[in-house]
């Protein structure tokens, strides 16, 4: 074989048969791309699903990264046209509420490989710091990815990010609240919590488990202080009169 022929040889997967090696790069053929000419420009990508620990498109905002979305797919594109694209859906009698493109955001793309692509979401979808804002425990996200800006879109892959300290997922993306906590203004509390700023404010599920518990304003260290000193002044008094019943002679 010509040493020339052996260079062109070297092009990974042929140049998927769409194209030609040259130089041991690949040159598409018209309507296909990408380093091995595996991409079909007229078509969108296809995402097969979510890469990580994530069953079922689920993730814990609370112990996961969920603004960092990792998809695998087919068709994806190595170029600057190529751009992640996501909307806040929410289920509508057992449908996902459709998507338009008024309602997307572009996010941050990475291009990975030709089968996987990094997609950051430009803010947290689940609230988990607290905040005086109204904030989300649960939401699903739909995720898309393009080949040219935006014009035609792969399809949607459901994310659903939820605050596993009041939410209580399955692995089939059914989700519910916890039966012992709270859940304020879009914030996720545990039993018993306190409002960061207000002590007098507490997560009492008993009571309420969508709006605080406002307990006596006596700050807790002075019913404690009263309550010790009370004790004190009491087993003083039993002391004196003890003493007094043993030695009456100093009584005058």
């Amino acid at each position: 074989m010509p040493p020339s022929a052996l260079f062109e040889s070297r092009c990974y997967t042929q140049c998927s048969e769409h194209g030609r090696c040259m130089n041991g790069a690949c040159h598409c053929n018209e309507g296909y791309g990408g380093a091995d000419c595996s991409v079909v420009l007229s078509q969108p990508p296809s995402v097969l699903w979510i890469k990580g620990d994530r069953h079922h498109g689920m993730c814990d905002a609370r112990n996961e990264d969920c603004q960092l979305v990792s998809l695998i797919g087919d068709n994806l594109l190595n170029s600057n046209a190529l751009s992640c694209h996501y909307a806040i859906t929410e289920l509508v009698n057992g449908n996902w509420s459709e998507t338009t493109v008024d309602n997307l955001h572009q996010t941050e793309t990475i291009f990975m490989s030709f089968r996987e692509v990094h997609c950051q979401l430009s803010e947290p979808i689940v609230t988990i710091a607290h905040s005086e804002e109204k904030g989300t425990t649960f939401a699903t996200v739909m995720v898309y990815v393009s080949n040219d800006m935006g014009t035609t879109l792969s399809n949607g892959m459901v994310l659903t990010t939820y605050d596993s300290r009041c939410i209580l997922c399955n692995g089939n993306g059914m989700c519910r609240m916890k039966k012992n906590t709270c859940q304020i203004n879009g914030h996720c509390y545990s039993s018993g919590q306190y409002h960061p700023s207000d002590y007098t404010m507490q997560c009492v599920p008993g009571t309420s488990q969508d709006s605080w518990t406002v307990e006596d304003d006596t700050p807790i260290d002075l019913v404690i202080g009263l309550s010790v000193g009370a004790m004190i002044l009491v087993v003083a008094l039993v002391i004196g009169v003890a003493w007094f019943c043993k030695n009456p002679r100093n009584i005058k």
